[in-house]
């Protein structure tokens, strides 16, 4: 069902772009590549603390890369997109002590520009992440600031648990100046992953 929503609002957004922008014949040049900003929420399972599974703040980067931009082709339209994300799931503190819970998740996606027009860009994307929640702990030190303690505990106490996920989506891109570089937009997929975009095309 999620799955569905998702590639529903790509379908929409495409319908609208193309129909705010019909009289606009011409793509425009193809970039070599992207990269921005992301922050939103990601919808996570907690591994270590009871009851903090769910929505939680999230901020990381991707970098589209196309090397096929001078190509006559559809390959033109595609991106290699290697991307990372970070999640403070949860942390407690007791004393001096501080329990954390971080989700670290790196990815790489094949990406395919839908549409491409002086204002607007859709792209559609499917890929792998690679998620690691990781467990620690930290102690305040004589200057006030948290240190990770993990590396002096036994062996066990501090841990993670990785795991792979399949992905697909879609980013729906506003150039607020025609044929300007600079871009805003809002990205979704299939992991109930939704972030708002900031960057620029080179």
């Amino acid at each position: 069902m999620t799955r569905l929503k998702v590639f529903a609002a790509i379908a929409l957004l495409f319908a609208l772009s193309l129909s705010a922008y019909a009289g606009d014949a011409n793509d425009k040049e193809k970039a070599k590549g992207s990269f921005y900003g992301t922050i939103g929420t990601i919808n996570t399972k907690s591994n270590f603390f009871e009851g903090q599974s769910g929505k939680k703040f999230s901020f990381g980067f991707r970098l589209a890369v196309n090397p096929w931009h001078e190509k006559k082709s559809f390959l033109n339209r595609l991106s290699v997109e290697p991307s990372f994300l970070f999640a403070p799931i949860h942390s407690e503190k007791f004393g001096n002590f501080q329990l954390r819970e971080r989700l670290y998740q790196p990815g790489v996606d094949l990406g395919f520009k839908v549409l491409n027009t002086k204002r607007f860009d859709v792209i559609g994307y499917s890929g792998t992440a690679f998620s690691r929640d990781s467990f620690t702990i930290a102690e305040r030190n004589a200057y006030g600031q948290w240190t990770n303690i993990c590396q002096y505990l036994q062996e066990g106490i501090c841990r993670g648990k990785w795991n792979i996920l399949g992905r697909s989506g879609g980013r729906f891109l506003y150039h607020p100046k025609k044929d300007s570089k600079f871009f805003i937009g809002l990205d979704a997929n299939t992991r109930k992953q939704y972030l708002f975009v900031i960057g620029t095309e080179f």
